[in-house]
């Protein structure tokens, strides 16, 4: 059975571990999302050569240098940071999640209060959309009745099959896999 200190509702998985569902236990386990340096939640999370992620405010801020170990920006670096693609989809799919649990979720297409969640649109759904979408595309989506009974890592390690973390950056070419 696994514990959590900090718990207000918990039920037992399929499993028989016991699941915590906290605002508490979510913002603890994901603190290296935020802003090394103000702590705040990172807005356009921006990552340094020396591998900080610092806000886009903070990264205005800090002249030519980390303000977390102090190392010099490349020379010739127009641009010190890049977005941290990683951070900014995992922050997304928190929110969808924190969305799900409050139940707090409305259809990303009509508005309307949701009840699923297609992991291959990552699209919020309400029953009508739900049957129009599945109609059409067939994709996995799960009613959030049953997303709500999960973990937060649960849910994520649901969403990590589809999720795309490739740059934003419609100048980029889209990555092909190498062997």
């Amino acid at each position: 059975m696994s514990h959590h200190s900090k718990t207000k509702t918990d039920f037992a998985d399929p499993r028989g571990d016991t699941v915590a569902h906290t605002e508490e236990q979510a913002t603890e386990e994901f603190q290296f999302l935020r802003c090394q340096k103000c702590q705040a939640e990172a807005k356009c999370p921006k990552l340094l050569p020396c591998l900080h992620t610092l806000c886009s405010g903070c990264l205005e801020a800090s002249g030519m240098q980390c303000p977390i170990c102090q190392a010099p920006w490349p020379p010739g670096a127009d641009t010190p940071a890049l977005d941290n693609v990683f951070f900014e989809s995992l922050q997304r799919r928190l929110s969808v999640y924190r969305q799900i649990v409050d139940a707090q979720a409305v259809c990303t297409r009509c508005k309307e209060s949701a009840d699923f969640w297609c992991f291959e649109c990552e699209q919020l759904l309400c029953a009508k959309c739900f049957e129009a979408h599945q109609w059409f595309l067939k994709h996995e989506a799960r009613p959030l009745a049953e997303l709500r009974n999960q973990s937060v890592r649960e849910f994520l390690d649901g969403t990590r099959k589809t999720n795309n973390i490739f740059c934003s950056n419609p100048n980029h070419r889209t990555p092909t896999l190498t062997r």
